[in-house]
């Protein structure tokens, strides 16, 4: 029989001299915050990491992922991972020490119904734009970038749906809210990215953009995910 898991974690704010303002201190506080935000992206880490101790990485061939960042943890603060089966997938949630749930995750382990998605290539700007509701309109095709993978891990690679939207624009400081993922094959050293933008879309007076991303090796569509992030924020 399946087991519930738990594992606890350090959050370290990985990220406060990065562009990315929001990763700032000071710079995050003007926007409500009480200190830089840590990233999401190592949240996400935390939970893959938590996840695949127990489950094995069986997922990162067949599997998907739904991940949901719901409220930021700061630098210093416990993390704790928790997860257990749902319906045949996993659930999993990253929650502070006040039992507050900040991020979620589900996992499953097999969909041999996806397809992947192809996406056209694109070229980086000369000189990268600010960003604005025309140059993100729905259908863009974002500059391609690629590289050669560290580790391979989710947590890196999901960092590169980052690193693709601030290739392709100068940004105001931004969070990232949520990701979909869907494997489609091993992951391999050198990956090349590509990205088209799906959706504007408001929440709670922020500038929202949802686009997807797909990860190729030797013009194979390993992964795809679905990237959503508060573009422009409106100060509280």
């Amino acid at each position: 029989m399946l087991q519930a898991m738990e594992q606890y974690f350090t959050a370290i704010n990985t990220a406060p001299d990065s562009e990315n303002r929001m990763h700032s201190g000071d710079v995050a506080a003007r926007y409500g915050f009480r200190g830089g935000l840590v990233p999401g992206i190592d949240v996400f880490g935390f939970l893959c990491e938590a996840f695949e101790a127990d489950q094995g990485r069986a997922w990162r061939t067949q599997g998907w992922g739904e991940l949901r960042l719901i409220r930021p943890f700061y630098d210093g603060e416990t993390v704790i991972v928790r997860g257990e089966p749902s319906m045949g997938d996993w659930a999993l949630s990253a929650e502070g020490e006040d039992g507050g749930v900040r991020a979620t995750l589900r996992v499953g382990l097999r969909n041999t119904a996806a397809v992947a998605l192809s996406l056209p290539a694109g070229l980086l700007p000369a000189a990268r734009p600010a960003a604005c509701e025309e140059l993100l309109a729905p259908g863009t095709v974002l500059g391609s970038i690629a590289g050669t993978l560290a580790d391979g891990s989710p947590r890196e690679l999901l960092e590169l749906a980052n690193r693709i939207l601030m290739a392709n624009f100068v940004l105001e400081p931004w969070i990232h809210t949520a990701s979909k993922l869907q494997w489609f094959g091993q992951v391999p050293k050198s990956v090349a990215v590509r990205a088209v933008v799906e959706e504007l879309f408001a929440r709670k007076g922020h500038s929202m953009v949802r686009y997807a991303v797909a990860y190729l090796a030797d013009g194979e569509v390993f992964l795809n995910v679905e990237h959503t992030a508060i573009w422009k924020l409106v100060i509280v």
